[in-house]
């Protein structure tokens, strides 16, 4: 049962991160919301430079790519701490905010067992997916990650490319996302692995 349970929480994981993609197109331009946010993040966070963001309550920092700033959102499915580009980007078939998450949940597998079941998952949840980065990586902290990176088509945006970190500690999975359209993702790339392989827990 519980098995079963973590799985349908991994799949749950995964339509976050397409929500939140598909909610940042409708933020375009938008400077406030009448959904309920999150306090304001330290002033470090918000600062344009490419300055390391510290979450306490959830116990890790990451650094996000220069000039993404830290956004409030309404809280769901496990989302941690929500990044964006300051102005979107229009390389797809619309203007898209390119933009970085922290997703955490509950797991009781180790990280190569999270790595198959999410590259198994990937095709049932993102439309026309197709796997380009696939690799094993170390962490500032020495401890074990591993990269998986996709492009996928997204409705009435267009295709998108993302990059995402994977780490299993103590019973939770941590999954770092950065997301572009695929017309821009090589212009990003080096920041978007930076920022990825920069999350460290504490």
């Amino acid at each position: 049962m519980w098995r079963q349970s973590v799985r349908t929480s991994s799949r749950l994981r995964l339509g976050v991160v397409m929500l939140v993609v598909a909610g940042l197109v409708s933020m375009t331009g938008c400077s406030g919301s009448r959904s309920p946010q999150r306090p304001s993040p330290a002033p470090s966070a918000m600062n344009p430079a490419a300055e390391p963001y510290h979450n306490v309550q959830d116990g890790y920092s990451i650094t996000p790519p220069p000039g993404w700033r830290y956004r409030p959102i309404t809280p769901q499915l496990g989302v941690s701490a929500f990044f964006a580009a300051s102005t979107a980007d229009s390389t797809g078939q619309k203007p898209f905010v390119d933009n970085l998450n922290v997703v955490i949940s509950a797991t009781d597998v180790d990280l190569d067992t999270a790595v198959i079941q999410n590259k198994q998952e990937f095709p049932n949840n993102f439309l026309n997916y197709q796997l380009t980065t696939d690799e094993s990586v170390t962490l500032p902290d020495r401890r074990p990650g591993h990269l998986l990176g996709g492009t996928y088509d997204q409705p009435d945006v267009g295709s998108l490319r993302n990059l995402q970190l994977f780490v299993v500690n103590a019973g939770h999975e941590y999954v770092v996302t950065a997301t572009t359209p695929t017309a821009s993702f090589a212009r990003y790339e080096p920041l978007l692995r930076a920022s990825l392989l920069s999350f460290a827990l504490t």
